[in-house]
Order: C-alpha cells, then structure tokens, then sequence
C-alpha cells in the first residue's frame, strides 16, 4: 500500500507540473501577441521590469505626478502611465470598477502627452477610442464625458491645420462638441460640459453663427452648475459677448470679452493661458467689426511672438492661418504670403514629427490601429481558447491514462495478491501435512542422560517441544519465551533448544512466528471470524502485541499484509462459491 500511495503522489506531481506548463505557455502567447502603439519619444529604458513590477494604481499616480509638472515630465509620465495600462490589459485577475477608472483616465492622459509633446494625433486619437471604450463599456459617464471632451479638442485643433475649412470635419467636430456638453452633464462632469460650450464657441467664432447658437442653447440647458474656481463666470462672460456680437452690439461685446479675458487670467488650470487668450481674440473681432484693425491685427501679433514654435506648433499653425486670412482680406500680399508661408513651413514640420502626410491621414492611422486592437483582442481570443481548449484535452489525457495505469496496475496487485494467497494456503496444507507425518526417534523407555554424546536428540524432548509450539495453545500466549517454554517440558534452556533446532529444523522464533502466523490466517480463512474481528484484535488473539509486529511478522511469512489476505480469502471464497 505504501508503494501504491507514494506511485499517485508521483504521478499526480508530474500532472501538475504538465498543467502548471501548458498555463504558462498559454499565459506567454497571450502576453506576447498583446498589441501595442509606440509612446512616442518616450524611452525604452524608463518601461523596466522595475516599473511594472508596481501596481497599476501606483504606476498611474506616478504618471500624473509627472504629467502635472511645469513643464510637463512626458518621458516619464508616458512610462508610468503606459505601463500601468499594460498592467490593466495582462492582468488576469477581476477588474473593478476603480481599475476600469483608473485605464481609462489613464489612457486620457496618454493622449493629452501623445498629442501635446509628441505630436502623434494617431496615437492620441488611439488611446482616446480604448479609453472610451473601457468608460462606456462600465458604465463610467463621468470619465466619458472628459474623454469625449478631449477627443472633440484633438479633432477640434487638427481641423484647423488646414487653409480652409472642411465642411465635413466641422461638422463632426461639433457632433462631438455638443455630445461632450450633454455627457458632462448627465453625469455631473460639469468642467466637461462647460469646456465643451467654450470649445464650440471658440471653434466656430465668428463664421459659424448657427453652431455658435447651438452651443450657446446647450450651455442654457445646463442647471446647478457650481464655481468651478471662476470657469463658470469666465464662460457667462464669453456667452454675453457672443450674444451681444450675434445681435452686432460689437460695442458691448467687446466689453464682455474683456472682462472674460480678466476672468480667465485667473483660472488655476489654465497652463497656458489659453482662456484669457481666446477672450481677448474674441474681443479683438469685436474691435475689427467696430473699423478697429489695428487693435485686431495687434492681438494676432502678440499671440504670434508669444508662441513657442518648439513647444506649441499647432498655435504656430493656427495663428499663421489667422494672420494670413486677416492680410489676404485686406489686400497686403506680402504679408499675406509671409504668414502663408509660415503656414506651410510649421505644418511641415509638425506632419515630419507627427509621421503622417496630412490631418485626415491620422484619423485614418489611429483608426486602422483601432482595427489591428480589435484584430489582436480576437486573435488573443482565439488563442485563449484554443490553449484552453488543448490544456482540458490534454488534462483529460492524462487523467485517462492515470485511470488506465491504476485500473491496471489494480489489478495487477489483485492477482499478484490472489497468487500469493493460494500459494501460502498450499504452503499451510503442506506444513500441516508434514508435522502429522514427521518421524521422531523411538523411545526405547531409558531415558537418555541429559549430558549424552554430541548430536544425541532426545526424542521425547522433541515430542514434548512439538506438542507446545504446534500443537497446545500455549504458543499464543504475548509471554512466551525460551524460559518458560522450558518450565512447560522440564528441562533445561541448553537441551531445549538443541531439540528445537535439531529435532525440528527450525529456531524457537521462527517455529512461534510460523504458528502464530498459520493461526492467524485460519482465522482470516473463516468468514465469520474475519467479519467478527479486526486485523489487530486477530493478531492479538495469536500471540501479538500491536498492529504493527503482527503486520511485519505476517508480511515476513506469508509476502503480504493480514488485511491483503483478508481480502484475498473473500474473493477466494466468492470464487469457490461461483464454481460450486
């Protein structure tokens, strides 16, 4: 039985290790066909094993930490936040909610970096598809909202680095303007909802007066909106100057414009002083409209020799596009072509460092990085299926082989045992035959002297040694020893054993452990004694003191265990039963 224990043990050991492999190996091809973008310019060596050794939620607040810094740490930030997406999408164990909130800022954040310090809109566009994606998809409205915010600024600034305008693109990016406003307000997201009126303004001011009236509606729509540390002030100023520039009071429009610049100069988000910017710009269109060019034209140029190329080349491009449209309405060709040239010379620059050929292209490239995402996650799918499928398959092989080789070597021990048992039956009838048909020196009524020659057996010492240890019950008494055996036939413990060993072959030992173990299996032969006692109430009824010695005394005789012939003598007497 301890053969058989420690064979499972084995066998069940070298199953685990096959199906702790095939995990692995599914575990790795999972991994290893897990689609991701470049970051950009961010470096190789910050995305260790170190750093995703971290928890997602530690990767993300360090990613901030960096992203919040003036100026911005991207490098890093990208790092930390890209690999605690990576963390979000290997990970298998049951997403939260706090951990599909914690992606889909995250990737927010990524495009805000991809867009503003690397110039990579597919990329930014990319990151904001998955991370509205995980927001919609866990019923995340305030994260969409931000989301849908970000994605209508990013088409927004893009749809200007053209000369003219595309129709087609300003209406989609107003679509997603208004779909900011009314997700920031559904879900409370109020920042969301106000920058999206103030980007449908701006995008559209002066030329689009229908969308401008539709943000203007959008933003009477909103209710209990709170501070929000002036924006909300910043943004009622901004919708009475449209108003009252819609309504051609240029005059008081003018005047709301430039109290919104003062309001918007002290909005502690505003990195880069865009609000106040905008307010003044819109200002300045009101000053064109009251015959004031200088005062328009002043504002432009301001704006354009504040710009830092290297850090804001979509502000390059955006101004010269104003400067060049304002000198082209006035008939100065000169300067017209100068900023015209401006123009395409920033744009250049930023479609070499963005990688695409023109705007459109990057929707198109971050679209067709969407579709391989979604291509992977099928493969991943598959795949996962697959592996699963083939580690089941290969478990249930295993499992069948397992109960093929028990199944086998079962019966392999049940035949083995049977064998032994007939075997040791023969062996009994045998013995018992030979102790009736033994012959024994005759007496010849002299006593032999006790000191007698060398090799002189005293037959009826022999005769009496022979009726305690086979034939009396006195050999399955726990106590007897040598000595007492001697007090049973009154001699010596020296003539004794010289009868023992001469007379009967056999040791004192050997000839009680041979009795004791043929009585015990006469008792395990019969049916009712077996039913009625145990294995250690048997073997303490022959002479044994403990399991154990009876066990180890029986084996040594018989080659198996008392409970084995047990079992042995049932089938046995089943056997018999069915042939008779």
């Amino acid at each position: 039985m301890g053969k058989t224990l420690s064979t499972f043990i084995i066998t069940a050991y070298c199953l685990r290790i096959i199906l702790a492999v095939i995990s692995l190996s599914a575990s790795l091809a999972m991994n290893a066909a897990l689609p991701f973008r470049g970051v950009g310019a961010a470096r190789a060596d910050l995305f260790s094993d170190d750093l995703l050794a971290l928890p997602m939620e530690v990767l993300a607040e360090k990613g901030d930490t960096y992203f919040k810094r003036e100026p911005m740490a991207a490098d890093s930030a990208m790092a930390c936040y890209y690999a605690a997406t990576y963390r979000y999408l290997t990970e298998d164990r049951r997403k939260t909610t706090a951990d599909h909130r914690t992606a889909a800022r995250t990737l927010d954040n990524m495009s805000v970096v991809a867009f503003s310090a690397y110039a990579d809109y597919s990329g930014a566009y990319s990151y904001l598809l998955q991370a509205r994606k995980i927001a919609e998809s866990n019923d995340l409205d305030d994260v969409a909202a931000m989301v849908t915010s970000d994605i209508s600024v990013l088409l927004g600034t893009t749809a200007r680095f053209r000369l003219d305008d595309d129709p087609m693109a300003v209406a989609e990016v107003n679509r997603y303007f208004i779909e900011s406003v009314r997700l920031g307000a559904a879900a409370g997201k109020w920042y969301a909802a106000l920058y999206g009126v103030f980007n449908m303004i701006n995008f559209n001011f002066p030329d689009g007066r229908e969308a401008v009236r539709k943000g203007i509606a959008e933003y009477r729509r909103l209710r209990d909106v709170p501070s929000l540390g002036g924006l909300r002030d910043y943004i009622g100023l901004v919708i009475e100057g449209t108003e009252r520039y819609l309504e051609r009071d240029y005059a008081h429009a003018r005047e709301s414009f430039s109290r919104a610049a003062q309001t918007g100069t002290g909005l502690a988000f505003d990195r880069k002083g865009a609000f106040s910017y905008e307010a003044r710009w819109f200002a300045a269109h009101a000053a064109l409209m009251l015959g004031d060019n200088a005062a328009y034209e002043k504002t432009l140029l301001e704006r354009d020799a504040a710009i830092d190329t290297a850090r804001n080349p979509e502000d390059r491009i955006i101004t010269a596009r104003e400067l060049y449209h304002y000198y082209d309405r006035r008939g100065d060709s000169a300067r017209a072509t100068r900023h015209l040239v401006d123009f395409y010379q920033a744009r250049d620059r930023l479609f070499a460092k963005s990688g695409v050929s023109g705007m459109p292209d990057f929707k198109l490239k971050a679209e067709l990085d969407e579709s391989h995402l979604q291509m992977s996650d099928a493969l991943r799918e598959r795949e996962r299926v697959k592996t699963t499928a083939i580690a089941v398959v290969g478990a249930l092989l295993l499992l069948i082989c397992f109960l093929a080789w028990a199944i086998a070597y079962y019966r392999k021990k049940q035949r083995l045992l049977m064998t032994l048992y007939e075997k040791n039956r023969e062996l009994s009838e045998e013995r018992r035959h030979a102790a009736e048909e033994k012959p024994v020196a005759p007496d010849t009524g002299a006593a032999a002297p006790e000191t007698g020659e060398a090799g002189h057996v005293d037959a009826a010492l022999v005769r009496k040694v022979r009726e305690v240890l086979l034939e009396s019950d006195a050999v399955f008494d726990p106590d007897l020893q040598m000595q007492k055996l001697c007090e049973l036939v009154g001699s010596n413990s020296t003539y004794v054993s010289h009868a023992i060993n001469a007379g009967l072959g056999k040791s004192f030992k050997t000839l009680v452990t041979e009795r004791r173990v043929a009585e015990a299996c006469r008792l395990l032969d019969d049916e009712k004694a077996a039913a009625a006692f145990t294995v250690e109430s048997i073997g303490r009824q022959v002479g044994f003191n403990s399991r154990v010695t009876f066990t180890r005394a029986f084996k040594s005789v018989t080659g198996i265990s008392p409970s084995e012939y047990r079992d042995a003598a049932q089938r046995y007497s089943r056997k018999n039963q069915r042939l008779t």
